[in-house]
């Protein structure tokens, strides 16, 4: 941009800026508080949620002890409705241990779990066939962007089947935030 640009640019500004009352400098000003509000009651309404859903919960694991501890896994209500209780598996892989639990994954036998990307995909099972792919590479002195990934239903679905066996490869629950919530379903 030259010099006889940017005074021009300047020039422009300075008119639009002129074309600004204390009515419009005003409205703008209300806009700018309202938005402020907005966002900060999207932020009180999330934080309320979470603590919503913390207390659901707690009623989830509460009324499921309860079932449980009449031997029964559903019910019906004098409203005609069903109350039922089941256990729901949730598991993901924080990204600061993701290498190690790759690692334990392939130790156990469970590689086929693991998705790799390297400039090409490598769909789950094929997981070996990435590893020398990024071998393959580097021997040619390249650096490979490398990525790799469990999907997350995969990854829940999986730790259902194992804990479903009873985790026979007896792998690290904690490794992989494996937990166990209780779900309770009310139809009417």
């Amino acid at each position: 941009m030259n010099n006889a640009s940017v005074l021009s640019s300047l020039e422009q500004s300075s008119k639009d800026l002129s074309k600004l009352d204390d009515g419009s400098l005003s409205s703008l000003g209300s806009k700018c508080q309202d938005i402020e509000s907005t966002m900060a009651e999207i932020s009180n309404i999330e934080l309320h949620k979470k603590d919503l859903n913390t207390k659901l919960q707690k009623l989830y694991d509460e009324t499921a002890d309860l079932l449980r501890s009449k031997n029964l896994t559903s019910l019906t209500l004098a409203n005609g409705s069903k109350v039922t209780a089941s256990e729901k598996v949730v598991a993901h892989i924080k990204k600061d241990i993701q290498e190690s639990a790759f690692e334990v994954l392939r130790e156990k036998g469970f590689g086929d779990l693991i998705k790799r990307e390297v400039k090409a995909s490598f769909a789950k099972g094929e997981d070996s066939k990435a590893q020398e792919f990024i071998h393959a590479i580097e021997e040619q002195g390249l650096q490979p962007v490398d990525n790799a990934s469990v999907h997350p239903s995969t990854l829940k679905a999986f730790f259902k089947e194992q804990l479903d066996k009873g985790n026979p490869a007896e792998i690290p629950l904690d490794l992989f935030g494996v937990h166990v919530l209780n779900e309770i379903k009310i139809r009417r």
